[in-house]
């Protein structure tokens, strides 16, 4: 017996073969946020980052799980439960195929019907007599299992592997098909949905829609939306879409700068006109001077025509050197104010640009690609969307004290992050301030968030 209230959430749900009964609730996001047995009075409560579940805890709030994901969406590296760490081996489609050790070993391996029903396999992919309970949740398509119901959690609302479709219609109604409980587009060997909201679709549907898209846009719309179409499209789609959408945009990018630049080139109607005019009236006024008879000029000196022509373009070129020399020094100042004027809001204050001379060198390395690393100990230190980075390596002996970190993070860390600096990005570069008994002194680079497209995602032993 399925309960679905408010905005076709679940709100509560009975087994009948066990007659236990459950109990949801979500937050102003609609992220489940506790789930209840009736029967045991049980609990168990999820903390997220973003729209990915990071922590579960119990009713006193004792640590359940927690879960350390990739750049992608449902892209799981590592759960923790009990204290034991889990590392999921999965497919392109996110879905876990086998469980392994620290060491490597594997520990529970799983398969899936053609529309998600689990089959789980002990280490040697054998089916035990009586159904096993998995050591994970998350599973199929990275989505958590609810246990006691067998559905799956697939964010806007919850989907049955029994029956192959949604058990609430679709929330954004007839966008995505007429039939609003179906799943994956009938399809979940090769389509995803981890939104719940719409299947991912396949290369050829990217291509065709962004095509289309660029066709109907004039050369200039195209060069300033060709980046906003793809993303549009990237928002749904997994694997290569963020590749397949670079290469179109450059070419839709391509193509109009192309254009562009011939139309520029060809001279306009109205200025050839106007040249034929000049030269009709230059002949006229020559045959007035002459009584009416045509005197034909001289014929041309080359000699004195090409020492013209040198004269002309060596003071050409000296014009252009002078301009271009004055431009790059303006610049170079102008550039450099820029620099020197940089600040970055951290919640521990602002951070502002050092002038001293290798902070300034470390700004430009940074900017030209130097990789930076930043680390931490889960679950207190940020990741990815961390504000502090060093060129130094943080495995190195020395590095907290030398940087600054928390005193907590003397430790081995449970990560190591690797990366350069986006474009256009906004940081500065300055001496480490002292954290507690870490002197810092070493430069770092303190950027806004998420300004760092990643290189390597590295977990020490």
């Amino acid at each position: 017996q399925i309960l679905l209230k408010r905005q076709n959430k679940l709100l509560s749900a009975t087994n009948k073969a066990t007659s236990a009964k459950k109990e949801y609730f979500y937050d102003a996001e609609s992220r489940l946020i506790k789930e209840r047995v009736i029967s045991s009075g049980s609990e168990k409560s999820y903390l997220y980052n973003g729209s990915q579940i990071v922590e579960e805890r119990n009713n006193a709030g004792a640590l359940l799980n927690w879960n350390i994901h990739g750049l992608g969406i449902d892209d799981l590296l590592r759960t923790t439960k009990a204290g034991i760490k889990y590392y999921p081996l999965t497919n392109e489609q996110n879905s876990v195929l086998a469980l392994t050790d620290i060491a490597g070993n594997v520990l529970q391996r799983y398969d899936y019907s053609a529309f998600g029903k689990l089959i789980v396999q002990d280490a040697d992919g054998v089916i035990p007599p009586q159904p096993g309970i998995p050591l994970v949740s998350t599973l199929f398509q990275g989505r958590e299992l609810d246990l006691e119901t067998g559905l799956y959690n697939f964010r806007a609302r919850w989907y049955s592997p029994e029956l192959g479709r949604f058990i609430s219609h679709d929330p954004i109604g007839y966008a995505d098909g007429m039939n609003m409980y179906e799943g994956f587009r009938g399809n979940p060997v090769r389509y995803t949905d981890p939104m719940g909201t719409i299947a991912g679709v396949d290369d050829a549907l990217i291509l065709g829609a962004i095509a289309g898209a660029a066709a109907i846009l004039s050369d200039d719309e195209a060069r300033e939306r060709g980046s906003e179409l793809l993303s549009d499209v990237a928002d749904w789609v997994q694997g290569s879409c963020e590749n397949i959408g670079k290469k179109i945009g450059e070419a839709v990018y391509g193509a109009a700068e192309q254009q562009v630049n011939q139309e520029t080139s060809k001279p306009s109607e109205e200025q050839h006109q106007k040249e034929q005019k000049q030269q009709s009236e230059n002949i006229k006024n020559t045959n007035e001077g002459t009584g009416g008879v045509t005197t034909p000029p001289p014929p041309p000196n080359p000699e004195e025509g090409q020492e013209k022509d040198s004269k002309t373009e060596k003071n050409k070129t000296s014009s252009e050197e002078i301009t271009k020399q004055t431009e790059k020094e303006a610049d170079g100042k102008k550039g450099q104010a820029k620099q020197d004027n940089k600040s970055v809001q951290t919640p521990q204050g602002i951070a502002h640009q050092e002038t001293s001379q290798e902070a300034k060198e470390l700004y430009n390395e940074v900017k030209n690609g130097k990789q930076i690393y930043r680390s931490g100990n889960f679950p207190r230190s940020k990741a990815t969307e961390g504000q502090y980075w060093s060129t130094d390596n943080p495995l190195n002996h020395g590095y907290a004290d030398r940087v600054g970190a928390a005193n907590l993070n003397n430790e081995t860390p449970d990560f190591v992050i690797g990366g350069t600096i986006k474009e256009e990005a906004n940081f500065v570069t300055r001496k480490a301030p002292p954290y507690g008994t870490n002197q810092g002194g070493a430069l770092e680079i303190v950027t806004d968030e998420n300004e760092v497209k990643i290189n390597f995602f590295h977990m020490p032993d």
